[in-house]
């Protein structure tokens, strides 16, 4: 079987329906994962390609809920959701800079995308609207009685 390793929602769902002890729906149940529990999927699905395993770790081990649960420390599981080591201090304090990092990319996006929308308003004038002049009445009758009024 092989994983489209451009897709963000594939590996979500493959690594979800094999081992959702180990990748959980539930922010709150995510866990630290063992230390180089790729080569246990590798093991488990020699089908993988390294591309599309690297990807779909990168994608779940890179996200905020799993850096807070790094740094919350404790055990990390296996794919059966098995304790196996433990968060050492030192990974714990790369998650939490590693968390200020994303925080820092997430408001970039944040600003780059309300920018467009800010560079046009600043790019686009401000003009006076004045109403039309209403036509002009061409009865000399209607003008003069306009006029003495």
């Amino acid at each position: 079987m092989t994983i489209d390793a451009d897709s963000t929602e594939a590996p979500y769902a493959w690594l979800q329906d094999r081992y959702p002890v180990a990748f959980p729906l539930e922010h709150a149940r995510v866990r630290p994962l063992k230390v180089d529990i790729r080569l246990d999927l590798l093991a488990a699905h020699p089908e993988l390609t390294q591309q599309a395993l690297k990807k779909m770790l990168a994608i779940w081990c890179g996200r905020p809920t799993y850096q807070k649960a790094l740094m919350r420390g404790g055990p990390r599981v296996d794919l059966h959701g098995l304790p196996v080591g433990e968060v050492t201090p030192e990974q714990m304090a790369h998650a939490q800079e590693r968390l200020k990092v994303l925080s820092e990319r997430a408001k970039e996006r944040k600003g780059a995308a309300t920018k467009p929308v800010e560079a046009q308003k600043a790019a686009t004038p401000a003009m006076d609207i004045h109403p039309a002049p209403a036509p002009a009445d061409t009865d000399p009758e209607a003008q003069d009685r306009h006029l003495s009024h």
